[in-house]
């Protein structure tokens, strides 16, 4: 059809109705954590049910499938291991502080043929799933 992957992604959260808050578009959505005193910039999030959808490129993650851990980053001038430490790090203080769930993507995965549908899909039961747990809280908290 000619669309990228986030557009396509876009479109679909659209479908489900949620708004999309994202940092490849035209928007940027940011978080100041308290507990590692960093500002983290997020891919794509969905405020409504703390998803915040990540797609870590194989060269800036260094993707373990493709780079040793000592690998040191022509650019960021770090080894590998240390930039999947910022990354796990990171992660944890979104979870742990936010209550974020963080979904994960590799760009070496969504490159692969037919990958691209299959990870489209998971997300979307992903967000579904999260939203039928969401009801179900609001629905609780009305009953007791």
């Amino acid at each position: 059809t000619g669309l990228s992957f986030f557009d396509k992604l876009s479109s679909e959260i659209s479908k489900l109705g949620y708004n999309l808050t994202y940092y490849y578009g035209d928007r940027e959505y940011r978080k100041y954590s308290h507990i590692s005193n960093v500002l983290y910039s997020l891919d794509f999030f969905i405020p409504e049910i703390n998803l915040d959808i990540e797609f870590n490129g194989d060269y800036w993650h260094a993707n373990p499938e493709v780079y040793d851990a000592n690998w040191l980053h022509p650019v960021k001038k770090v080894c590998a291991k240390d930039i999947w430490e910022y990354d796990k790090n990171r992660n944890e203080s979104l979870k742990k502080e936010f209550g974020f769930v963080i979904y994960e993507v590799w760009e070496k995965s969504l490159t692969k043929d037919g990958n691209e549908s299959i990870i489209l899909e998971e997300i979307i039961k992903l967000i579904k799933k999260f939203a039928k747990e969401k009801e179900m809280v609001n629905i609780n908290s009305i009953l007791f």
